[in-house]
Formats: C-alpha cells, sequence, structure tokens
C-alpha cells in the first residue's frame, strides 16, 4: 500500500473510533499478541471512543484526513502532510528531512519558495529542518534598512499540529484567528495553488486537526474544557 494512503487509512480509523454509538458496528477482539498495547508505538496518540461528536462531524473529520494527505490540485506537488509528518507528530525533524533528501531530492519537501535563498539551498531545513515564511509587517513596523518593506523573511520549524483545538489563535504572532484561516494561509505560502479550494476545503482541514493529539489525556483535558468540567 502508498504510504500516503496509508497514513490516510489509520488516520480516518483513529477518527472513525470517535463516532458515536451506532455508526459502526462492534470491533472484534484483537489476539493478545496483537492487541493495541502490543502493535501501537508508544507516542502514538489514541482514539478515546465515544467523544460525543456527531455523524457529520465524523465525516468533515475523514474528509479533513484525506484532504490533509493528498497533494492540493493545482499546487507544487504538496499535501499539508508533506511538511506536517505523521512520522513526526505531525511536525517536521532535520532527520525525516535528511532521510528524504537521501531518497530524493526532488521529493516536494523541497521547493524554492521557502529555500534558504529563494532557489536550491536547503541546508538549514536539512540541518535544522527550518522553512523560510513571508510574514507580513503590520503598519506600525518599519525596518530601519528597509522603510518601504511591508514584510520580512524569517526561518521557523514546522510547528506540530496535535492539540491545537484549544490554542487559538494560531501562528507564532497569532495573526491566524481560526484553524480555517491557518489552513488557507498554509497554502497560500507553501502551495501556492494556481485556483484557490472550496472555502470546504479549510473547514475539513480544520476538522481533522481537532482531532489530533498527542496523548489520551491531552484529549480528555480538551472534552473537559469543552464542557465546561474541572480538568
Amino acid at each position: 500500500m502508498h504510504a500516503n494512503v496509508l497514513l490516510v487509512a489509520l488516520g480516518v480509523s483513529s477518527i472513525l473510533a470517535l463516532a458515536p454509538a451506532g455508526c459502526a458496528g462492534p470491533e472484534p477482539a484483537a489476539p493478545p499478541d496483537e492487541s493495541p498495547a502490543a502493535t501501537r508505538p508508544p507516542d502514538e496518540p489514541l482514539a478515546e471512543g465515544q467523544d460525543g461528536l456527531t455523524l457529520g462531524e465524523v465525516a468533515a473529520a475523514v474528509e479533513g484526513a484525506v484532504l490533509f494527505h493528498v497533494p492540493v490540485p493545482g499546487g507544487n506537488g504538496r499535501a499539508c502532510a508533506t511538511c506536517h509528518r505523521p512520522e513526526d507528530e505531525y511536525a517536521l525533524t532535520p532527520a525525516t528531512v535528511e532521510k528524504i533528501y537521501q531518497k530524493n531530492p526532488g521529493d516536494p519537501l523541497f521547493r524554492s519558495i521557502d529555500a534558504d535563498d529563494g532557489g536550491a539551498n536547503f541546508t538549514l531545513l536539512r540541518t535544522r529542518g527550518l522553512v523560510r515564511v513571508t510574514v507580513p509587517l503590520p503598519d506600525y513596523v518599519r525596518l530601519t534598512d528597509d522603510p518601504a518593506a511591508t514584510s520580512v523573511s524569517l526561518w521557523r520549524s514546522v510547528p506540530t499540529i496535535e492539540n491545537v483545538r484549544d490554542t487559538a489563535p494560531y501562528q507564532q504572532d497569532r495573526r491566524s484567528p481560526s484553524l480555517e484561516g491557518q489552513a488557507f494561509a498554509a497554502l497560500a505560502d507553501h502551495i501556492r495553488p494556481t485556483h484557490a479550494p472550496p472555502p470546504a476545503f479549510g473547514a475539513k482541514i480544520a476538522a481533522f486537526e481537532r482531532q489530533l493529539f498527542s496523548s489520551p489525556a491531552a484529549r480528555r483535558l480538551s472534552n473537559a474544557l469543552a464542557d465546561g468540567d474541572d480538568p
């Protein structure tokens, strides 16, 4: 099975585990040597079962999981998962970058739009996991060496998208008020499709991201906050 398809299948299966009772048949018991505890890596997020999701919310999250892992039509070959790697807890480590580079320097991860020099220098990406981003400057900020500049290029790591349900606003300068807005901003900055996806794209990506947690405890905390309970 193709790696991306497998990752989508794993993500979808995790989300389906959150569906209300009656959405799927009972899951057969696993043999002792194939139990979830024996087969799942210790740091992989676990689904908590009943999570109060409606069928519509589950469907949106499943569609979002697929969109997250499939290259964006009309783009530069990238998907969201090109940089937010499931194997890196939806972040990006230098070790993963170098492994990909050694296997295929032409992988969509390596694109000039966020290279060190706007060309083909990916030293910072390969050694530190840093990508170049362009950040708009607020109206009240001016650069002393370039007063006419309206943006600045910075280098930053790829943040995880786990545990983001309750952490708005997004981006390190907090310029994205919602996950939907952040998804479209990432498209514009790192994928640059020739035509904008429909508005539902952002909503479905956000629905998927809201179900990604680093641990069962993190999910329980988020659910408690949503329900107004004492964590």
